[in-house]
């Protein structure tokens, strides 16, 4: 018998001793009906009050046996009571540790931050795939509904970081901003990009205005259901008019919207979306350009390798376009003590359909690699803690069976160094000299291909945006931005990141030089230069580089008997750099505003 039961049956024997007491002492003593409810209710509640007047033997005897009864229905009532609140303070509070302690253990999860319709069905699709989420809902009403169809939830305001952090923001693997306000998806996404920068983020933009600040801050994408709900809608009604929209109106329901990759050999390369969607007799819906997406694009737009196409599949199978497609779940460990850098191929990579992970020391490298066995890890040659060098040798003893691609990537020319990386068990070398974008490519052709692949790629100088020069009193200038879009293969909002947190470390580095220098350490001199110098690389040779390439190698050797003039002509330097890029990052000139 519940609790539940237990209170009905306490309140039933108090009903039953009230009204037994009232009828004893109206017959026993002759009390009014008002008199004996009186002195039932004073007796068993035992408050102490006098008798309305003298009692006889049998009506004392009466009272002591209404007091023992009504003392133990009271008791049993309120045991019951305070055992219905407990079970359900208790059960609320264990099944919040249940949940918790789950969604600590999940990894390559989903976070979904607003449960409204949208939410609702991506939550039901998700698990349809055996995906697991994590729901952040700040209304009480819908965490009730969220609880009774056994959801992993967190009952708060997702633009609260700590929800974020207790969602397992760190271990997830994608998160869909679709609350219904644009500023606080805006906020979700800062702070989502921050604490985990491999995630794949979808914003949710109400307005059209929005879609370009969501992006800039960290969103893959953006949609507007409005927008994909009203250009469905038009394009069954055109069909159903006899208009010719190229779309199937009465398949639209049945038909599967697909992405087609773009690959170097497609046919699709350097034809017109227009040319494109005659041939394939689809319409071109949407278009994947870098980390940006595009709805109803433009029909003039020329495709090119790399880019992905949305269409609407009405065939069952995949055809012949998504044949051999590359797959998206290979992992990489990016290891480099620069975050310009590690930030820069973190990105890239990501958009290459890589997991990146990285780690910033050679000890983090190794324990990453161990634990998670990635397809390949590309790990910097100078590193703190352990070398890279060391790094493939401690991972190879470790892991001998496991087929891990190893990169040692240097910019150490010297034979010898590669001798050494290749010995420890590097599968190849590549020179930090090389763009970006070749580095990439020659991990494709490593981890996806059959052979393996040791040759530097050719870069496809791909170029989406550039910008001019100012008016600077600067001259020449220290900067090349042509070199920086190069380097980020084109994408114009990446090169922003890397100015900005270039901007944002430099003066730390610049610091850490003139400490190193005044204490005359030249291990800390080298370390310094040769991380302001990674940094530098992704902005091209400069004066400054060199500089700073030769202040790595004073303190390579131990010499710093010229070094106070190369650092005073590196602070100039750094300060006029600094200088052209902040004017750049606010006055750039963006050739394309569309792609």
């Amino acid at each position: 018998m519940d609790n539940r039961k237990n209170i009905i049956l306490a309140a039933i024997l108090l009903l039953f001793l009230t009204t037994a007491g009232t009828a004893g002492y109206v017959i026993l003593e002759g009390y009014s009906i008002l008199d004996g409810f009186y002195m039932t209710i004073i007796t068993i509640t035992t408050v102490g009050f006098g008798e309305i007047r003298p009692l006889s033997e049998i009506g004392r005897l009466f009272t002591a046996i209404l007091i023992l009864f009504g003392f133990g229905a009271l008791a049993f009532f309120g045991q019951t009571v305070v055992a219905i609140f407990l079970e359900k303070f208790i059960s609320q509070k264990s099944e919040l540790r249940r949940m918790k302690r789950q969604i600590d253990q999940l990894k390559g999860h989903f976070i979904i931050c607003g449960f409204g319709r949208v939410g609702a069905i991506a939550a039901s699709r998700f698990l349809e795939n055996g995906v697991d989420i994590v729901v952040i809902e700040s209304d009480n009403v819908v965490c009730q509904e969220l609880k009774e169809k056994e959801y992993l939830y967190l009952e708060g305001d997702a633009i609260n970081e700590e929800k974020l952090i207790e969602a397992g923001i760190k271990s997830a693997r994608g998160l869909l901003a679709i609350l219904p306000s644009d500023p606080d998806n805006l906020f979700i996404t800062l702070s989502a990009r921050e604490f985990n920068p491999t995630l794949q983020i979808i914003a949710r933009a109400g307005n059209n205005s929005s879609e370009k600040k969501l992006l800039r801050a960290g969103a893959d994408s953006v949609i507007s259901p409005y927008t994909s709900a009203g250009n469905l809608i038009a394009n069954m009604m055109l069909s159903a008019c006899g208009f010719e929209t190229g779309a199937r109106a009465e398949e639209t329901a049945a038909a599967k919207p697909r992405w087609v990759d773009i690959t170097s050999d497609s046919w699709m390369v350097h034809k017109s979306i227009e040319d494109v969607g005659n041939i394939l007799e689809n319409d071109v819906l949407g278009l994947r350009r870098g980390d940006r997406d595009f709805l109803d694009p433009e029909k003039s737009i020329t495709l090119k390798h790399g880019d992905k196409i949305l269409i609407l599949d009405y065939r069952e199978d995949t055809g012949p376009e998504n044949t051999g497609n590359i797959p998206r779940n290979e992992k990489i460990v990016i290891v480099d003590d620069n975050p310009v850098i590690l930030r820069l191929y973190t990105r890239l990579l990501h958009r290459a359909g890589f997991i990146p992970l990285s780690a910033a020391n050679g000890q983090g490298a190794v324990d990453l690699i161990i634990k998670e066995k990635p397809h390949a890890a590309v790990v910097d040659f100078m590193l703190p803690i352990l070398s890279g060098i060391e790094v493939c040798r401690r991972v190879r003893e470790a892991l001998p069976n496991e087929q891990i691609k190893l990169i040692l990537f240097t910019s150490d020319e010297n034979e010898e160094t590669r001798r050494r990386a290749l010995a420890a068990g590097a599968d190849t070398v590549i020179i930090k000299s090389a763009e970006a974008s070749d580095l990439v490519e020659h991990i494709v052709k490593l981890v996806r291909s059959r052979s393996q692949t040791t040759g530097n790629s050719s870069s496809n100088g791909r170029v989406a945006a550039s910008w001019e020069h100012p008016p600077s009193a600067l001259s020449p200038p220290l900067f090349q931005p042509d070199s920086l879009l190069k380097t980020c293969d084109g994408d114009y909002e990446l090169a922003l990141e890397i100015i900005d947190i270039f901007l944002e470390d430099s003066h730390d580095l610049m610091e850490q030089i003139i400490c190193a220098l005044e204490t005359a350490d030249h291990e800390k001199l080298r370390m310094a230069a040769h991380t302001l110098k990674g940094a530098v690389s992704n902005f091209g040779e400069s004066p400054l580089y060199q500089n700073a390439r030769v202040l790595e190698q004073m303190g390579k050797e131990g010499n710093l008997n010229t070094a106070n003039l190369s650092v005073e002509l590196l602070q100039k330097q750094l300060r006029q750099f600094q200088q052209e890029l902040s004017l750049y990052r606010q006055r750039p000139t963006h050739i394309s505003e569309q792609l």
